[in-house]
């Protein structure tokens, strides 16, 4: 993704001609990157690294979609216990990607190379 300013949309969707709806701010890149850093920065020697992109979802919303690389320590199965319980909530705190008009979905990937 290139740099700039990440937008959900026009200013206004006009919804059946009789509706206007607001849609959320945009969001810097560089924002939106240094939300992910706090993120990652949340579970130390368990998540190597964070990849995003940017792209509809199967309803055509806009949306983020998280790769997370788990370390080799965080791919354990006591450890991915812990990730499972507690990623979902700071992924909603930390990035607050629904503020901006994002829904978010992420998937876990071992990462041998740590």
């Amino acid at each position: 993704m290139s740099g700039g300013i990440i937008r959900s949309g026009k200013n206004y969707l006009l919804e059946e001609a009789t509706m206007i709806v607001p849609t959320a701010p945009p969001i810097a890149e560089g924002d939106l990157q240094q939300r992910i850093n706090r993120l990652l920065a949340m579970f130390p020697g368990d998540i190597a690294r964070i990849f995003f992109r940017t792209s509809p979802d199967w309803t055509g919303d806009p949306s983020l979609f998280f790769t997370v690389y788990l370390t080799p320590t965080g791919a354990r199965q006591d450890r991915f216990t812990n990730l499972i319980k507690n990623f979902p909530q700071a992924l909603s705190t930390e990035v607050a990607s629904e503020d901006f008009g994002f829904h978010s979905y992420f998937d876990f990937i071992s990462d041998p190379t740590g």
